[in-house]
């Protein structure tokens, strides 16, 4: 349905054309109803309930200082979902959904769950190559210290090592005592040629 747009020095109480077709654009949203934007105010409290099928409630709250959007779907007990936290897309509590993502060149992306590399390369009787986020230094006797160029968020990170056509490691391995935020130490890492990957959190 059709806005019936009125003259900005128009009174309604002279205007001869009903107002119930504007109102049912504007429901309908009508191509005609095109607002350049719309002001929320702070919602004092959210709903509780939706009388309707198929309604749906947008409305802004406070959220550590910030003016945030929420959505209120239309289950049949309150279910809102934050859009927004600090002014930036998505909150903690918001489960993002995504037939495609399209990142671009450049982009950044933090990651704080432990199933994602964040360091790793070849190492080839003690030289790297092909290193992602690490250096590697000769350390005591045949080991080799590996350091993170970021360093990682805990020191609860995973190490993946694979020695290139062989199913067992022999004497290199990670050693525990080692381990802190900003690197490792592999030892016995001089000899052979191996496979490192770390996976961690560096947020």
């Amino acid at each position: 349905m059709a806005l019936t747009v009125i003259a900005s020095t128009q009174q309604l109480k002279t205007l001869n054309v009903p107002l119930n077709a504007n109102f049912s654009a504007i429901e309908s949203g009508g191509s005609a109803f095109q607002p350049t934007k719309i002001n929320l105010a702070d919602a004092t409290a959210t709903p509780t309930s939706i009388s309707g099928a198929g309604q749906v409630y947008s409305l802004v709250g406070p959220d550590s200082g910030q003016q945030e959007l929420f959505y209120q779907d239309d289950d049949a007990s309150p279910n809102e979902v934050q859009l927004t936290s600090a002014g930036a897309l998505g909150a903690d509590i918001t489960t993002l959904k995504a037939l495609n993502a399209n990142i671009g060149p450049g982009s950044t992306i933090a990651i704080d769950q432990r199933g994602f590399r964040v360091g790793g390369g070849m190492m080839t009787t003690g030289t790297l190559s092909e290193g992602y986020n690490i250096t590697a230094a000769a350390g005591s006797g045949q080991d080799l210290d590996i350091t993170f160029d970021t360093a990682l968020a805990a020191a609860t990170y995973h190490v993946f090592l694979q020695r290139a056509g062989v199913n067992s490691l022999g004497n290199v391995y990670v050693d525990p005592t080692s381990r802190t935020t900003s690197g490792f130490t592999i030892t016995g890492g001089q000899n052979d040629t191996y496979f490192l990957a770390i996976f961690g959190s560096v947020v």
